[in-house]
């Protein structure tokens, strides 16, 4: 009898590489056309990138072009919400209530992108829809936690006449803030502050970058104690160096400023840049000699000349150089070409000094070839530029000490030393080298005990 097995029929060899055949066709099929979707998806996607990347780096283009390019990035990808943002922006003005639809379209493509929400908040706002606006603006900062979602917020918060959601979002910004725009953020919230300054110092977060912004901003709006307040925060680490240097600088020059204006309370102002200049040379934030009531900085010529309490050289027609001639003294060199006009400033320092003090100035000068032997002078000027001593120098071609004195006026805290060229009259014009060194001030009652200044090699 027959074996059931029998019945069955065998597979040939044949139809089973029939089968596979078709399945690896079927799967190279729908991989191909995965294929070409990817890659015609990939075309649309950069056609409507090309078009909106003309409309952003084109902004010269008629709003009739703006608009073509928005339809076509559109119809190349309607699945993308960048477009119908761009549109919505566009159309804002115009059209408020077709640009709301468009931001809405946005949102609906793309919940999660903040940009969307903050495109369709200001929209919202523009149509005075305060509460959906507000809520739009919510549900961006809630997308994006950074700076610019934050930043938006506490100024729409602001305009809504809400100073407290103000605050509380710009002390979030401040935190996070990029170090590029520090300075004009600091200086936003500090114009919207309106001499609130108490509401920004709370808000300031521990970022020395953040703080020099506001240090510096707040003594040039004339808020003094609250930029001493700030200035004493600064950590001042390395690699903030150059915002704590601007800070200071900004600090003393706003502080000699207002000792400047206010002769009568100058002595406070003046003791302030004083310690701020001394701590600032302890900090490293200047390169610079510590500045001393009734003494000249530098009088030495060590240091360079960053002007203040150190050396300034204002004018750009003398050609001048700081130069060591000795491993002791160092000396300042002028290069006089013959053309300067016939008053020319050569170099001036600030130096803190006691209300109707007297005091003893002298300097060391030499000429070589000098084609006139007079012209270069001392100048002690009050604040506001009236000379109270002038000490010519005679030009010889060895080292020759020249002595002045003077008194200081009442109420006067802070007088201008420094050397300046005045062509007397019938010379001709000055031509050669001047070197100058050893500039001191001390007062009447000590310089007749000082020993007696060594001269320059």
């Amino acid at each position: 009898m027959p074996s059931s097995h029998s019945k069955l029929l065998p597979i040939r060899e044949g139809q089973q590489w029939s089968w596979q055949f078709w399945l690896q066709a079927i799967l190279a099929g729908l991989a191909s056309l995965a294929g070409l979707f990817l890659a015609w998806m990939a075309w649309q996607t950069w056609q409507a990138d090309s078009a909106l990347l003309q409309v952003q780096n084109m902004p010269e283009m008629s709003l009739d072009q703006v608009r073509h390019d928005l339809k076509a990035a559109m119809r190349a990808r309607p699945d993308l919400s960048r477009a119908w943002r761009a549109d919505a922006r566009l159309e804002a003005m115009e059209d408020p209530q077709r640009a709301l639809q468009l931001a809405q379209q946005a949102v609906r493509l793309n919940p999660q992108n903040w940009n969307n929400w903050r495109i369709l908040g200001i929209i919202d706002f523009q149509l005075d829809h305060i509460d959906t606006a507000k809520a739009a603006f919510y549900q961006a900062v809630r997308f994006d936690h950074g700076f610019n979602a934050h930043f938006q917020l506490a100024n729409f918060s602001w305009v809504i006449g809400d100073p407290n959601a103000y605050w509380r979002e710009m002390q979030q910004a401040l935190s996070m803030v990029p170090r590029d725009d520090v300075q004009a953020t600091v200086d936003s919230v500090l114009h919207l502050a309106n001499g609130q300054t108490s509401r920004l110092l709370a808000i300031l977060p521990s970022r020395d970058d953040v703080l020099a912004a506001a240090t510096a901003s707040l003594a040039e709006a004339g808020k003094l104690h609250a930029a001493n307040q700030l200035w004493g925060r600064l950590s001042c680490p390395k690699w903030n160096i150059y915002e704590c240097h601007l800070a200071s600088w900004n600090l003393i020059e706003a502080l000699l400023s207002r000792a400047r204006q206010d002769p009568t309370n100058a002595d406070p102002a003046i003791l302030n840049a004083v310690q701020v200049w001394n701590l600032a040379i302890q900090r490293d934030l200047f390169k610079a000699a510590p500045a001393h009531f009734g003494k000249v900085a530098d009088g030495g010529f060590k240091f360079p000349r960053l002007g203040l309490f150190a050396w300034s050289s204002p004018s750009p027609l003398l050609v001048s150089r700081l130069r060591s001639s000795s491993s002791y003294f160092n000396l300042l060199e002028i290069q006089f070409s013959g053309w300067e006009n016939s008053t020319a400033p050569i170099s001036f320092a600030w130096v803190p000094v006691r209300p109707g003090a007297s005091y003893r100035v002298s300097y060391f000068i030499k000429a070589m070839n000098t084609s006139s032997r007079r012209g270069v002078q001392m100048v002690v000027k009050l604040a506001d530029g009236t000379p109270i001593v002038t000490v010519p120098a005679k030009l010889a071609d060895s080292w020759h000490k020249t002595i002045g004195a003077f008194t200081v006026p009442p109420q006067t805290a802070l007088v201008e030393i420094g050397f300046q060229y005045q062509r007397p009259m019938g010379e001709v014009p000055l031509k050669g080298i001047v070197r100058i060194s050893r500039v001191a001030m001390q007062p009447v009652a000590a310089a007749a005990q000082s020993p007696k200044l060594q001269r320059p090699a």
